[in-house]
This record gives structure tokens, C-alpha cells and sequence, in this order.
């Protein structure tokens, strides 16, 4: 069993990012309850005009500005009397925003996170690992991991829509290029498809957050990885660290953390509207599901 300690995190600046209302508490509680840190939700923008995702539905709100307001308010809630330093982002959830609002948002993220690792030299960052089933690679992503690490894994164009017809030579090669995204974004989805009925797939929101830090924080400064509840209960995180310090060239060892589930439970009952949604077998509701420790991994690359 190891210690706060054993990850760097004691008598140093730490940063948990949250990439949700939520995540922070049920994947990281051991650091939130023995660390004064910061805790930054990235994706907790309001969507102008409001939108509806199945989400939304499946959460029992009209549109998400019902939801988001919900889910800020139960935010504060689970955050109240802790003393924890708290920031919630203005960006936006991956459900509510397009490729080019993603962009944008990512872009802003990291100029924060990078001046906050400006300001903070010996902090640690405490970022999701990706637990959950992962689509499948093909292999035009491989190569593209191998020649360009820092590219996120998610779709690679998810606005893709079929190639339209023109008769002139730039709209050729418009046409040529719109049918190749279009082609990546459909196998993608193909693959995304498939690997859902296996179990619940990784977020892309908590894999967009932790590349970013990978990418800012490595070499030369180390990186936390918590372990992503619930998705840990269909595909556990070691394998997706495993691939990613092989990728990029890192070390990471895991770290086991006690926990106080009885804390962490109330904690996580806060967050009420979402809880259904993100486990149908209401295993988030009963405290003897919750695990007695959670799982970290201490990621460090070469020197800068």
C-alpha cells in the first residue's frame, strides 16, 4: 500500500484535473482527501444556445442548461467545507461541442495548464489514464502515433461529412481530401461501435485532457494518472498506461492509495442526476461497491 508520498505529491503545488463534474471525486478522492490541492473541472461550460444530447436525456434534463446548472450546483455541493482550492472551466463537454469549438477549447486549456506549470516549477499534475474499453487501432493511426505521440486519440474528424461534388481541380482535391476524412471518420466510428458492445468505452473527454498534460508535462516533469471509475469496471487502466509509456517512451509505476469510502461515498452521492446514467447497475449507489483503495500511476519521461 502506498502513500501520498510514494506519487511526489507531498509538501508540492498539485493540480487535479477533473475532466467532468464528478471525475475528481470518484477517481482521485484518495489525493482530494489527503492533499491540499487544486481541482480544476475542464469540460464545465454552459453550450449558447442550449442543446440536447442523450445525455441529457438519460440524465432526466430538457437541454443542457437544465444539466449543467444541475450539475454545478451538485459540484459545489460535494466540494462544500472541504477547503480544496476549486475552478471550473468555461469549456465544453465533448457531447455538446463541434470539431472546431474542440479545437479552440483545447488550444485555451493548455495555455492555462502551461502557465499554471510556469508558475507552479515543482507542481504535479493529477490527469486521468484512460480506463475503459479503447477502440481498436487501425493501422494508419499507428502510424500516426508513432511519427506524431502527441495527437490525441479520438475521432479524427468527427464533423466529417461525405465529399460534395466540383467540377474544378481545387475542388478535386477538396473532394479527395473531404472523401479521406470522411472514410477515417466512418471507420472510426465503426470501430467505436464495436468496441461498446464490449463494455463502456473511454472517455474521450478524459483522454483529450490527459494528452494534453502528456504532452506539456513530459520529459522533465512528472505525471499522475488516476484511474478512471466506472470505466475501470469494464477495462482496467494498466494496459492503456502500458501502451502509452511504450509509445512515448516513458516509465510509469503504479501506486496503490488507501481510500476513506465512507468520505469518498458521500462525496460521490452529490453528483445524484448522473449516477443512473453512468452505471445502469446502480453499483455508483451502494457503498459496498466501492473499492477499499484506487489506482495511480507515476509517469515520468526522460530529462529535458
Amino acid at each position: 500500500m502506498g502513500t501520498v508520498a510514494d506519487l511526489g505529491l507531498a509538501d508540492r503545488p498539485v493540480l487535479v484535473l477533473s475532466p467532468h463534474l464528478d471525475d475528481a471525486w470518484l477517481s482521485a478522492a484518495a489525493v482530494l482527501q489527503s492533499v491540499r490541492c487544486e481541482v480544476w473541472t475542464v469540460f464545465a461550460g454552459i453550450p449558447q444556445p442550449p442543446r440536447r444530447t442523450r445525455w441529457d436525456e438519460a440524465s432526466g434534463f430538457a437541454d443542457s442548461s437544465e444539466t449543467m446548472a444541475a450539475r454545478l450546483e451538485e459540484d459545489s455541493r460535494a466540494f462544500a467545507g472541504t477547503g480544496l482550492i476549486v475552478r471550473r472551466l468555461p469549456y465544453l463537454d465533448g457531447a455538446y461541442a463541434d470539431r472546431a469549438h474542440r479545437r479552440r477549447d483545447l488550444a485555451a486549456f493548455r495555455t492555462e495548464l502551461a502557465e499554471w506549470l510556469a508558475t507552479n516549477p515543482t507542481g504535479v499534475v493529477v490527469a486521468p489514464a484512460g480506463a475503459g474499453v479503447h477502440v481498436q487501432r487501425a493501422a494508419w493511426e499507428i502510424l500516426r502515433e508513432r511519427f506524431r505521440p502527441s495527437t490525441p486519440a479520438t475521432d479524427p474528424d468527427e464533423s466529417a461529412s461525405p465529399p460534395t461534388d466540383s467540377g474544378s481541380p481545387s475542388g478535386l482535391r477538396g473532394r479527395t481530401v473531404g472523401a479521406i476524412r470522411w472514410a477515417m471518420h466512418a471507420d472510426y466510428q465503426r470501430r467505436r461501435r464495436k468496441a461498446q458492445r464490449a463494455g463502456m468505452a473511454a472517455n474521450p473527454d478524459h483522454l483529450d485532457v490527459r494528452d494534453a498534460v502528456l504532452e506539456l508535462c513530459t520529459p522533465g516533469r512528472t505525471v499522475v494518472c488516476f484511474e478512471d471509475l466506472p470505466y475501470l469496471w469494464h477495462a482496467r487502466g494498466a494496459r492503456e498506461i502500458a501502451r502509452l509509456a511504450r509509445s512515448r517512451g516513458l516509465t510509469a509505476e503504479a501506486v496503490e492509495l488507501p481510500v476513506d469510502v465512507a468520505d469518498k461515498f458521500r462525496h460521490v452521492q452529490a453528483y445524484a442526476s448522473q449516477l443512473p446514467a453512468l452505471d445502469e447497475r446502480n453499483r455508483l449507489s451502494r457503498r459496498d461497491e466501492f473499492a477499499p483503495t484506487e489506482t495511480y500511476w507515476l509517469v515520468t519521461g526522460g530529462t529535458p
